[in-house]
């Protein structure tokens, strides 16, 4: 099994939320998944040796320091097969190279998983924080 790991990539909505069905993540209407593609700083795709979309990350960026991980997803039957340490890693150079501060809000079960990548719960006294119910 060959996987190929490609920045910024153009992406089919279509099968971008087909990825994100396979994890019972929320699909969206294709125009908005467009402008939230448009918007965002860059991506980083994972694709098999059929070229299907097998993992995904997109990052939001001021273009100066810092950077936003968002919405990282591995198709669940490539799960464990170290495509989203892949993406990670790639993630992390990309990053690097324009010396950009990467943050992300991870789930209480993928804590360790961030942690082997470099990445802290808190630093200098920062907590990440968020709203999830209707306010």
């Amino acid at each position: 099994m060959s996987i190929k790991i490609k920045r910024n990539e153009l992406l089919n909505c279509n099968e971008l939320n087909e990825l994100l069905a396979t994890n019972s993540w929320d699909v969206y209407p294709i125009e908005k998944l467009e402008k939230c593609i448009e918007t965002s700083w860059g991506n980083i795709c994972a694709r098999n040796d059929k070229e299907e979309l097998i993992g995904y990350v997109r990052i939001l960026s001021d273009g100066i320091r810092h950077a936003y991980i968002c919405s990282l997803i591995v198709h669940p039957d490539y799960s464990k097969k170290g495509i989203g340490s892949s993406i990670t890693k790639e993630l992390l150079n990309m990053l690097r190279e324009y010396n950009f501060y990467p943050t992300l809000v991870a789930g209480p079960n993928k804590k360790d998983y961030y942690k082997k990548f470099g990445f802290e719960v808190e630093s200098n006294g920062f907590t990440a924080m968020c709203i999830r119910k209707p306010y």
